[in-house]
């Protein structure tokens, strides 16, 4: 089961994403999110190739796995809620930190 490596590779490749953006796009939520989503695409394509070059399984009905929320969360899956579950808190702090102190 190459589920949890995988997932460690896409959080990788999100953070190592996020260092290589510039400074000003780096603290933008949208670039943030935008990340999130090519890790998350990134991670598929991984998963892809780990189970078609690796295994005997089907990469392909794999590959459809990640679109169908009623299994498991695959993955790319993961990679995503995890990152976006992140941008929310950096969201909530900001938006704490822009509140005026009583």
């Amino acid at each position: 089961n190459a589920s949890e490596p995988l997932m460690m590779v896409g959080l990788l490749a999100w953070l190592l994403g996020w260092r290589l953006l510039p400074l000003p796009a780096g603290l933008r939520l949208w670039a943030l999110a935008g990340l999130s989503l090519a890790a998350g695409v990134a991670t598929a394509g991984l998963e892809f190739l780990w189970y078609e070059n690796f295994t005997r399984l089907p990469a392909a009905r794999i590959f459809a796995a990640n679109l169908d929320l009623a299994l498991a969360p695959r993955p790319a899956t993961q990679v995503v809620l995890i990152a976006l579950a992140f941008i929310t808190l950096v969201a909530l702090r900001r938006l704490a930190a822009s509140r005026p102190q009583a």
